[in-house]
This record gives structure tokens, C-alpha cells and sequence, in this order.
């Protein structure tokens, strides 16, 4: 871990803990939690790494993209199971979040 990260981030999340997750089986009930854990991936990159440096630029390009590819994903998951009726509203929110995040940035 680089000097000062766990300082400043409170919860890390790496590629290899999410290939790990994969791995693993712990997207297959929920794959939400696939787009959550790549989002605070790459937040945790736009907080800690300096602007000028380029990791937040590709950071922010793989989190728009992981919100524009998720976005259907989750809408058709939730049309066939309807007994995460809450679910589905807690997500549509959880993106429009994600969105407005991404978008000021």
C-alpha cells in the first residue's frame, strides 16, 4: 500500500480484491455490488492520487463507463427477479448519485 493510503482511505478496494470477488462467486446473487466495489475503486483513486497526476483522469473515464454499461445491466436484473422491488428503487437512486458525483468532477 503507498505511504499515507490508509489514512486517507477508509475502505480500499484494488482490481485484485474485485478479480478475487469474481473468483469467488460474490457478484453472481448481486452484480451491483461488481459496479459498487469498480465506483469505490475508482473514488478512492480521485481522492488520493494528485490532480495533476493521471490516475484520476483514468479513474474518472472507467467510472463513467462502469455507469454507463451497469446502468441496463441493472434495470434488466432487476425486471426478472421482482422480489428486490426495493432494491430496484435503492439502485435507480444509487446511480443517479454516482452520476451527479462523477459529473461535478
Amino acid at each position: 500500500i503507498a505511504p499515507g493510503y490508509s489514512a486517507v482511505i477508509p475502505r480500499p478496494m484494488d482490481l485484485g480484491e474485485i478479480g478475487h470477488r469474481i473468483s469467488e462467486g460474490g457478484y453472481d446473487v448481486y452484480p451491483q455490488l461488481f459496479c459498487a466495489d469498480v465506483l469505490l475503486m475508482c473514488c478512492n483513486a480521485l481522492v488520493y492520487n494528485p490532480i495533476g497526476h493521471g490516475i484520476p483522469g483514468l479513474a474518472l473515464v472507467l467510472a463513467k463507463q462502469m455507469l454507463t454499461l451497469m446502468e441496463g445491466s441493472l434495470r434488466e436484473w432487476n425486471a426478472a427477479n421482482e422480489r428486490v422491488a426495493a432494491t430496484r428503487v435503492r439502485d435507480d437512486v444509487y446511480l443517479q448519485r454516482c452520476r451527479s458525483i462523477i459529473s461535478q468532477l
